[in-house]
């Protein structure tokens, strides 16, 4: 089962998660968890991003990182989170070795900050 099979199960049982902490990782994916009020979720290097169903992210906050994974397929899952119209959308990049968290909400705002 892979992270968004784990949130869509999760909300079908009528869970809902305040936050989806999604991590794209170099290596093998480890599963998805829940902790009450957050799930972790990793997408490895296997998954096609183009294959994976982000819609029960709808309505979730979701922060995103890459932890030690690729910065450019992190920015194509960026994009397809950002289509499924999570209430926020926070994600974190190093530019230029500066910690930046990006931030997109779902009526359209935005904004960047260095951390």
């Amino acid at each position: 089962m892979n992270a968004m099979q784990f949130v869509e199960r999760l909300r079908r049982s009528g869970e809902t998660p305040e936050c989806v902490f999604l991590d794209v990782v170099a290596g093998k994916a480890q599963p998805a968890w829940y902790a009450g009020h957050g799930v972790h979720a990793e997408i490895g290097p296997d998954e096609s991003i183009a294959d994976i169903d982000f819609r029960p992210l709808v309505g979730v906050s979701v922060q995103l990182g890459a932890r030690g994974g690729d910065a450019q397929r992190m920015r194509r899952v960026a994009k397809r989170v950002a289509e499924a119209k999570p209430s926020l959308l926070c994600v974190f990049t190093d530019e230029n070795g500066a910690f930046v968290m990006h931030r997109l909400w779902a009526d359209g705002r935005s904004d960047r900050r260095s951390v």
